[in-house]
């Protein structure tokens, strides 16, 4: 191997390092903490171990408990929302803002994830959980579109307007 195989080494790694931007990356880890999150389940008596003991304030697990059977779905489908709006915030860039895109690769992988909840257990896959994570992608498509349009109308010209005689 001559001297030319190391320039071509080197190039082939300056050309791998610009294919993958931070914003791909980015959205690597991000899709890599939403399949670690679904990879566990966490039952209702270790959360409340867990806050009742380590949490900011001291919080008996009883009433822990009470507050967790009244709001957990805020919390819970809360997360959903917002796990699957980043996801598509950060797929934004590397799919060249293109809406369509955006929210079909979000919704392909959030049924990609509920059908993965299948296979753990204690967990399992809900359309409902899919819907849910819909609302999220949905709100920034549609921020996204009206703002669009917000930055296209202040562009364009004003119509001017004249008094003829």
């Amino acid at each position: 191997m001559g001297p030319e195989h190391g320039f071509l080494t080197r190039l082939a790694r300056l050309w791998i390092m610009r294919a993958i931007r931070k914003e791909w990356i980015l959205l690597a880890v991000w899709m890599s903490v939403i399949f670690g999150t679904s990879c566990r389940f966490i039952s209702s008596e270790e959360l409340s171990k867990a806050v009742s003991t380590h949490g900011p304030i001291a919080i008996s697990p009883s009433s822990f408990d009470r507050f967790w059977d009244s709001y957990w779905w805020v919390f819970v489908k809360g997360y959903h929302v917002l796990e699957f709006a980043l996801l598509a915030v950060l797929l934004l860039k590397p799919l060249r803002f293109k809406l369509p895109f955006v929210a079909s690769f979000a919704l392909l992988y959030a049924a990609s994830d509920e059908f993965h909840q299948t296979f753990v257990p204690g967990r399992g896959g809900r359309v409902s959980d899919v819907l849910i994570d819909a609302i999220g992608i949905v709100a920034v498509c549609l921020v996204v579109s009206f703002v669009r349009k917000r930055q296209a109308s202040l562009h364009q010209p004003k119509p001017s307007y004249s008094i003829q005689q």
